[in-house]
């Protein structure tokens, strides 16, 4: 009996020159560039653009199951920023937010 053929996995290692651990993981099937991921995972830290301040964020973006997931902690484990909500509604946040009048 034939086994199923296991789709081709990618993994992609990006080097920004911080010191923090974080892992993205795009989980897609199609050619990268070409084909949108259906589950963008993020764990590890953040600087926060206002503060400085050193934060943990864990983010799931399922476009198969239309939910994004979020929580922010700071270094003291208080949340910051804990969201469950269906992806269609997750607009204007980060950088599909509108620009503002200068």
């Amino acid at each position: 009996m034939d086994e199923p053929e296991e789709p081709d996995r990618v993994v992609v290692l990006q080097d920004q020159g911080q010191c923090f651990d974080k892992l993205r993981v795009d989980a897609r099937r199609g050619e990268p560039g070409k084909v949108k991921p259906y589950r963008v995972t993020v764990t590890g830290d953040e600087l926060h653009r206002d503060t400085g301040q050193r934060l943990l964020v864990e983010r799931v973006i399922d476009r198969e199951q239309g939910r994004y997931f979020e929580r922010i902690t700071d270094p003291a484990g208080n949340v910051v920023r804990d969201v469950e909500e269906p992806l269609r509604d997750h607009r204007d946040r980060g950088a599909a937010k509108p620009p503002t009048a200068s």
